[in-house]
């Protein structure tokens, strides 16, 4: 007990005495004592992003919560490890004298242990507010500097420039992978893009394979109102308008309204998803010719074809307007 009232009392430093704090874990921490923080960190805040989901049902609440607690701490790890490497790289450039003192194995090592303390602010995105998301990360970075500032005995200027520097990095390249695939922000003008002109064409005959059924060509369902939403779990997006898109098609389904949710390829995961959410879609994939013949550059891209074949509506991202758009839609195709 004596050895948890210890280090209790050592983790009360993180706030109140930072640089003594990370001194001694630069020193004489471990990483079990990292990776127990971790865990705790990825708990709290996993409590209450899942807690606070309305469309999650109580039954479903432990295993969302168990899938974001693994997601979520496997990512904080490699971002961890990448940056701790980083700062150990560049530090030892940034002040040679240090390498003389440590090994650059020595050095990895000191960074990692401080940077995963260093997330402690982490935990202020319980409270899902743009200030406390601002300020969440803006502690990571200040605690960040002061940690890689004494594991590697820096002078706080140079592990200011060196974390600059580091998380321009991480983020330019975090960037780079996403922008394979787009997630336009909610907007209130239309975004233009390539699908947007396709409106009043008739929609291209694409192949669509529903989960666990019996793949179909689009032209089948001449004589119905479709809507298809291109989307993947990972968009945050297409979480928040996949609800609103189902409300409006729950509401014309005995009108012959149609809603297909294409996603990436994950069918287990995203039926799973759609179910735990009570979404009304009808979880599907297309091939790459589809989405090629929509144009699909970007998600959640939300697509309505009339009854007679025609793309009545393009939207592409999450529109401010998105539920009266979509309703006045679909009562002027049922005209």
């Amino acid at each position: 007990m004596s050895q948890v009232a210890d280090k209790l009392a050592g983790m009360r430093q993180l706030f109140t005495n930072p640089l003594k704090f990370f001194d001694e874990v630069s020193r004489r921490g471990s990483y079990l004592d990292g990776l127990i923080f971790l865990a705790l960190l990825v708990l709290w805040v996993g409590a209450g992003v899942v807690g606070m989901d309305p469309a999650l049902s109580p039954e479903n609440k432990a295993s969302t919560g168990l899938q974001f607690f693994g997601i979520s701490f496997a990512v904080l790890l490699v971002v961890t490890t990448l940056w701790g490497f980083l700062a150990a790289l560049i530090g030892s450039r940034l002040r040679p004298r240090v390498a003389a003192v440590l090994s650059f194995k020595d050095a990895v090592r000191r960074c990692l242990r401080v940077l995963i303390f260093a997330l402690a602010p982490l935990a202020l995105i319980f409270y899902p507010h743009p200030l406390t998301v601002g300020l969440a990360f803006l502690g990571v970075i200040a605690l960040s500097i002061i940690g890689v500032a004494k594991a590697l005995s820096l002078k706080i200027l140079p592990a200011l420039i060196m974390q600059v520097v580091i998380v321009a990095a991480i983020v330019s390249g975090a960037k780079g992978i996403r922008s394979l695939i787009v997630e336009p922000p909610v907007a209130e003008k239309r975004i233009e893009m390539p699908s947007n002109h396709m409106v009043g064409k008739p929609a291209p005959d694409i192949l669509i394979q529903p989960t666990g059924g019996t793949a179909f060509r689009l032209s089948e369902l001449k004589g119905k109102i479709v809507i298809l939403d291109f989307w993947a779990i990972w968009c945050m997006p297409c979480r928040i308008g996949l609800p609103i898109v189902s409300e409006v098609a729950s509401k014309y389904k005995d009108q012959g309204v149609v809603f297909y949710a294409v996603g990436e390829g994950n069918v287990n995961g995203e039926k799973r998803y759609l179910e735990q959410r009570n979404i009304n879609a009808i979880p599907a994939v297309s091939n790459a010719e589809g989405y090629q013949a929509f144009n699909v550059s970007a998600i959640p891209l939300t697509i309505v074809i009339d009854k007679a074949g025609v793309i009545k509506h393009v939207q592409v991202g999450l529109s401010q307007n998105e539920k009266e758009e979509l309703t006045s839609v679909i009562e002027a195709a049922l005209q």
